[in-house]
């Protein structure tokens, strides 16, 4: 569970960081824009005939009239528009969407380039970035009309014209004294007396170092902060949980080392024993696992394992290598190893478990062990599953007056005794093992 939620926790990391350089970048290069109907306090547009003198003509289109009798004389006119700055700061891109709601033709257009879409649903203009005062006829994707030395590009309502500026892009703030730009078009129309309305029209533009503006921005600026310090402080939680379980491990490993040491005096005592402790530490290990026991409580079981006959060391060695049955006194001091175990490893709060398992290791579940004729729940768990384990070593080992059990004898006795010497949940975990193979004579 811990490493599914660290990987969580890092894809969690990685994903927020992506969705918010992906947002940033988003608005940072968004357009800002205002249409016929929006009153803005950044940016003015006006678009309408220019009223001066000559600036209305009209002129014979011969293919027009081919095509519809009676038709033929178009009116010219020039229109002018004006982009605004009315804010401080300074516009350094714009662009003007013009969409047209009457049949026309477009014949010019001036301080800038166009785009014609021919359908305002089209996602690519239908003519591409086109300077219409130096344009020749092998320029154009879209129909057009010849008519002298002009170019007439038809356009039905519907369609749009989108206006970028060639030189002057850049529109200066209201603090200047010049702080708009205009545009020209010659549009003509069949209608002498009609002008052409623009009804319909988009200004999109972009201020100077207009991130710095933008509330976003600084929630973003806080985001990253906030998303570099979670980093860096993982990185360095990291960095000392490694150092931590180095130090654990350093401390693990010196720790054994020396218990090892310590019960190798023990089991030296007896020729017979010789690495009781390790064994029955590795089969306490053992059956902690099989249990669903935490790698803690398995490592707890190991160490109880290692010391639980540590109070052996004052018992005389002719009284544990003696090969003929104990007298009375002498069983009653050889009983004694487990008080005298409590004794010495009581100050070990290192593993607090340890002067239990000394204590405690020849209680039985029914009560009649010793030192004090413990039942059931009463013994500690750790000691029940050091019990089975010093067993099943006594039993599966030659010793000074017997020879070992087979595994056959052994599987058997814990059965028979199961509820009564020993802890059944730990039977259980036994015989699994045994049937696994972990347990071997």
């Amino acid at each position: 569970m811990k490493k599914f939620l660290k990987k969580f926790y890092i894809v969690l990391l990685a994903v927020s960081f992506v969705a918010a350089t992906v947002g940033f970048f988003v608005f940072a290069t968004a357009k800002e824009y205002i249409t016929e109907n929006d009153i803005s306090p950044d940016i003015q547009f006006s678009i309408g005939k220019r009223q001066l003198k000559g600036d209305a003509w009209t002129t014979y289109v011969p293919y027009i009239a081919s095509a519809h009798p009676g038709k033929g004389t178009l009116t010219g006119r020039i229109y002018t528009g004006v982009v605004k700055n009315l804010n401080k700061r300074a516009i350094k891109e714009w662009n003007v969407e013009v969409n047209i709601t009457q049949p026309c033709y477009l014949n010019n257009a001036w301080n800038g380039f166009v785009e014609i879409y021919k359908s305002r649903a089209e996602k690519k203009p239908s003519q591409p970035l086109i300077d219409l005062k130096k344009a020749e006829e092998s320029d154009f994707s879209v129909r057009i009309i010849k008519n002298l030395n002009n170019i007439l590009i038809p356009l039905d309502p519907g369609s749009k014209i989108v206006f970028y500026p060639s030189i002057e892009k850049y529109i200066p703030g209201r603090v200047q004294d010049v702080n708009s730009i205009s545009m020209g078009f010659v549009f003509y129309t069949e209608d002498t007396d009609n002008l052409m309305k623009f009804k319909s029209w988009k200004v999109n533009y972009k201020f100077e170092n207009d991130l710095f503006y933008r509330p976003f921005f600084y929630a973003f600026m806080l985001f990253y902060i906030m998303w570099l310090c979670l980093v860096i402080s993982r990185i360095r939680l990291h960095a000392i949980n490694l150092a931590k379980e180095r130090d654990r491990e350093h401390d693990r490993l010196t720790l054994e080392q020396v218990i090892k040491a310590f019960t190798k005096f023990i089991d030296a005592k007896d020729i017979y024993t010789g690495g009781h402790s390790e064994r029955v530490a590795k089969y306490s290990y053992l059956l902690a696992k099989e249990m669903g026991k935490s790698s803690d409580e398995c490592l707890n079981a190991y160490y109880c394992g290692l010391f639980h006959d540590c109070g052996k060391i004052a018992i005389p060695d002719e009284i544990i290598r003696k090969p003929e049955k104990l007298t009375d006194a002498e069983y009653k001091l050889m009983q004694s190893h487990t008080t005298t175990g409590y004794n010495l490893l009581k100050e070990l709060t290192l593993i607090p478990d340890a002067c239990l398992a000394a204590l405690y290791h020849h209680e039985r579940i029914d009560g009649t062990g010793y030192p004090k004729g413990l039942k059931g729940n009463e013994i500690p768990e750790i000691v029940r599953i050091i019990s089975v384990a010093d067993v099943f070593d006594c039993m599966s080992q030659d010793r000074c007056y017997r020879k070992a059990f087979p595994l056959e004898k052994i599987i058997e006795d814990f059965k028979m005794n199961s509820g009564k010497q020993f802890d059944p949940e730990v039977v259980k975990a036994f015989l699994s093992l045994a049937e696994k193979g972990a347990f071997k004579v």
